[in-house]
């Protein structure tokens, strides 16, 4: 040991006046005040020293009333003694997951002499207040092994020992109590956001957990809709848990979530966003029109208000028949069409958006090929409104919508849209609603955007949940503010229900 005391003895006839200790070419004084003369009249003094590595020459001086003594210098040898070595066995890795609340520990230690001491440390906190006693498993090398407690979560292990050449820590080791981690919660079904017709749904999660699952909550729309205090461990891999519920859905979005806890707390899944819409019931059928190319008098919006009806349709559950930019053939070609398949639907919409005129009280649309010379020329040239309201008449019990987005300007005094005239009311036929972009007289504007004012606005309206009526209502309101009153649309009904574009 690199500690050690020096013991020697100094005879003298009369009393010490300086007593001196050099030790590897430094000097110390030694206080004579606390030497004691031993029985013979000789001092035994013992003077701890704290040697350094290899060689230590040492000499004492002692002085009397007689002179100065100076003794052979003696050397002492210190080897130093390396401190211990630790190495891990168990666990080898820096953290490692434990699935259960007890873990066994094992390191070797590597000492060239005995160990004085040896312990463990548990989140800072000494395992054994003595130490430990090692299991000497051959020269030079000791075993230290242990289960350990673990606390929930993370658990940090760590060894210090002693010998001779000083104290070794060893590196840290984490234990992961998987008992505090909270679950885990995957959609199985469904796996994303979704539209649904039926009021009931059942969804399908996986839990994973590492601990029992202590309950199960089903939320929509934030008020707890089902909860299961027993969740029945499942047989597929990966997924502790499989839980299945219904959920039963209102009108319009549904925000779904579940809440698993076990031993560690709780965890809420994601969101799903589940859309109940009814099934649409009706067969439903339109035929739309965009007439824009009139050569030199051609409109800007028909096309895309037609592209716009068409596609909105569609997505409402509609069958289209649409033609753009029409001849007076193709018009009566695809009224035709229209009207053959009207027997095997129950709702049938017409659209129109371009031309359109009334002449001698008779509203006509105007194909791209009109050639309207004369007043006359409107019957043999033009499409009488008529001719299709007349289809319509011979499904009463059906519900027929026509719609109309016309100039309704006369090619006699203007042919751009936004002249003067106007269409003349329609009255509709039983179970028929007609509607017109403006009042009975008064003229459509074209528009300054990509669509018609009216059609822009009436699109927004159908894809609500409201009826028909509350479509072209809220649709005026709309169009009347933003023409500043100088555009005013006008509906005239004899539905015999109600109906909605989406419910």
């Amino acid at each position: 040991s690199n500690n050690h005391t020096l013991k020697f003895e100094i005879r003298t006839d009369g009393e010490l006046s300086q007593l001196a200790l050099g030790m590897n070419g430094t000097r110390e004084s030694i206080d004579l005040s606390s030497l004691k003369k031993s029985e013979n009249g000789s001092y035994l003094i013992g003077k701890p020293l704290q040697l350094k590595a290899g060689e230590n020459r040492i000499c004492i001086t002692a002085t009397n009333n007689r002179g100065v003594a100076i003794n052979d210098s003696v050397s002492i040898q210190y080897n130093r003694v390396a401190p211990p070595s630790i190495t891990w066995v168990n666990p080898a890795k820096a953290s490692t997951e434990s699935p259960l609340d007890k873990a066994d520990m094992k390191v070797i230690i590597s000492s060239s002499t005995d160990l004085q001491d040896a312990n463990i440390y548990l989140n800072g906190a000494a395992v054994d207040g003595l130490g430990i006693q090692p299991e000497r498993t051959g020269k030079d090398l000791y075993s230290i092994s242990r289960s350990l407690s673990l606390k929930q979560g993370e658990n940090v292990i760590y060894i210090i020992a002693t010998n001779a050449g000083g104290s070794t820590r060893s590196e840290s080791r984490t234990l992961v109590n998987r008992i505090s981690i909270p679950p885990e919660i995957t959609w199985m079904n469904p796996q994303s956001n979704t539209i649904v017709t039926a009021e009931s749904l059942g969804i399908e999660v996986c839990i994973k957990s590492p601990s029992e699952i202590k309950s199960a909550q089903l939320f929509v729309n934030g008020i707890q809709q089902a909860v299961d205090m027993s969740v029945q461990k499942s047989g597929t891999p990966g997924c502790a848990y499989n839980w299945q519920r219904p959920v039963i859905l209102q009108e319009g979005d549904n925000n779904v979530f579940i809440v698993a806890t076990n031993e560690a707390g709780s965890t809420t899944s994601e969101k799903r966003t589940i859309r109940l819409e009814r099934a649409i019931t009706e067969k439903r059928l339109a035929l739309v029109f965009g007439n824009s190319a009139y050569g030199e008098k051609s409109l800007k919006n028909p096309v895309n208000d037609a592209n716009l009806i068409e596609a909105t349709l569609k997505m409402l559950g509609f069958d289209v028949i649409k033609r753009i930019n029409a001849s007076k053939n193709e018009m009566e070609m695809a009224i035709r069409e229209f009207s053959k398949r009207l027997p095997d639907y129950n709702v049938g919409l017409f659209y129109y958006a371009g031309h359109g005129i009334q002449m001698d009280g008779i509203n006509y649309l105007i194909p791209t090929d009109a050639m309207l010379k004369e007043k006359t020329d409107c019957k043999f040239e033009a499409i009488s409104i008529n001719f299709v309201v007349e289809e319509f008449e011979k499904y009463p019990d059906n519900t027929n919508i026509v719609i109309l987005d016309a100039c309704r300007d006369n090619p006699f005094r203007s042919w751009v849209r936004g002249g003067e005239g106007g269409f003349r009311a329609i009255n509709p036929t039983s179970g028929t609603i007609i509607a017109f972009a403006t009042s009975e007289g008064a003229v459509a504007a074209d528009g300054s955007g990509a669509n018609g004012l009216f059609t822009e606005e009436l699109v927004k309206q159908m894809v609500l949940p409201q009826t028909i009526e509350g479509v072209f209502k809220k649709t005026r309101v709309q169009v009347e503010l933003k023409s500043r009153g100088a555009q005013s649309p006008q509906e005239w009904s004899k539905l015999k229900g109600d109906f909605y574009f989406k419910k």
